[in-house]
């Protein structure tokens, strides 16, 4: 008798949750344990032994969403030292991009005037 014989044998009559909790029982004796692991994968790959088929759930819908979704923001919740963190940063930022513009504006004015001889 090899161990798929013997573990339809002795847990044919338990449903899915008894051998389940049984599994996680620390008490089980480890002799028992690679028989209800077989047993537990033969489940999940077969049917259930708990489910009829007329039990059987109906696979879930497929929802869709639209691409695009309207949004009203109605209250921010900020402290005041994010707040002046967050105006820091911004104004960081503009600064460096001011920077930016001004050195593409200059490199303009100086090719013009270069062109211009």
């Amino acid at each position: 008798m090899d161990l798929r014989d013997q573990t339809e044998a002795q847990f044919a009559h338990l449903s899915d949750e008894e051998v389940r909790s049984a599994a996680s029982n620390p008490n089980m004796p480890a002799r028992l344990l690679p028989a209800l692991k077989e047993e537990l994968r033969r489940r999940r790959a077969g049917d259930s032994v708990d489910r009829q088929p007329w039990q059987q759930t109906p696979p879930t819908p497929v929802v869709e969403f639209p691409t695009t979704m309207r949004v009203v923001v109605t209250d921010v919740d900020i402290s005041f030292g994010h707040m002046v963190a967050l105006i820091l940063k911004f104004n960081l930022a503009l600064i460096a991009v001011a920077l930016f513009l001004g050195a593409i504006w200059l490199i303009g004015v100086l090719l013009v005037n270069a062109l211009g001889r």
